[in-house]
């Protein structure tokens, strides 16, 4: 390994890292609906770490770095720490899985302490659908995208063909008679080989010296776009998918809550709205 190949390593493994960090940030901004934690992280740096002297601000911000740590960890975006240290009460109460609740998201209102609006069936039933035939469409993309012939459609009967450098092929359920090998144009057409007029047309297109140079570019685009194709149908069926899970956790959370509830007191409700502390501490934006 030369010295020059290891400057580009570190010159984009440093570039990594930044991305890294950007991507940390975004993501903890996003869990957390804030953006505290990483003003307050470039606050230290800039500052050595300093102190804050005065002590009900230092208070405040050792108040807000811990209800982001709670959002964070909980995946609740309650308003202020009296509404988590109510929450985690809450929890204690009525024996549940933090990791139930996290699933759930916004299902489950952690400021009011309650279910929220929970999804249809009909609903539940749509992000199962969607998610699978993205999923389908992501394998069918990612093996198409391994294929080393082109799919092309001839313009004038508009059949569709896999093109290679020795064949074409009809799509679809066909035999192997159907394949026209190039290597047979000069041949007379057996009775079951590809309709003639088709036959002629790509006999003529194999031809052609820039055959070959348009094979190799229109298989380049055509990966391409089978791998962009791939990216976008992996991510929403993901995101779909994960709807769908959640959903799913709400409506057996909600059925669990309203056991319990009942179990413990007849007159208590699942949608039951606690009081809250109008002095808790002001969510930072």
């Amino acid at each position: 390994m030369s010295p020059d190949h290891l400057t580009a390593l570190a010159g984009g493994t440093s570039l990594l890292i930044v991305l890294l960090v950007a991507l940390g940030w975004l993501w903890i901004y996003r869990k957390t609906g804030s953006s505290h934690a990483s003003a307050m992280r470039i606050w230290r740096v800039l500052t050595g770490g300093r102190e804050i002297a005065d002590k009900a601000i230092r208070d405040y911000i050792e108040e807000q770095d811990g209800l982001m740590a709670f959002r964070l960890g909980s995946g609740m975006r309650v308003r202020s720490a009296e509404h988590a240290r109510r929450a985690i009460c809450f929890i204690a109460k009525h024996d549940l899985s933090p990791d139930r609740l996290r699933q759930v998201g916004d299902y489950f209102d952690a400021n009011e302490l309650k279910m929220g609006k929970l999804p249809s069936f009909w609903y539940r039933v749509w992000l199962f659908f969607s998610a699978t035939v993205l999923a389908g469409l992501f394998l069918v993309a990612g093996f198409t995208a391994l294929e080393q012939r082109t799919l092309v459609s001839l313009k004038q009967t508009g059949s569709w063909y896999w093109l290679s450098q020795t064949s074409a092929e009809p799509v679809g359920p066909v035999n192997e008679s159907a394949r026209l090998w190039f290597s047979a144009c000069s041949e007379a057409p057996a009775a079951t080989a590809t309709y003639t007029s088709e036959r002629e047309i790509l006999c003529s297109i194999r031809r052609d010296p820039a055959y070959l140079d348009y094979l190799i570019e229109t298989l380049r685009g055509q990966r391409i776009a089978l791998v962009f194709l791939m990216v976008i149908s992996f991510f929403v069926a993901i995101w779909q998918w994960r709807d769908f899970l959640r959903s799913t956790a709400a409506i057996r959370l909600e059925k669990e809550l309203s056991e319990k509830l009942a179990a413990t007191s007849p007159d208590e409700s699942v949608n039951a709205e606690p009081a809250v502390d109008d002095s808790a501490a002001i969510d930072p934006a």
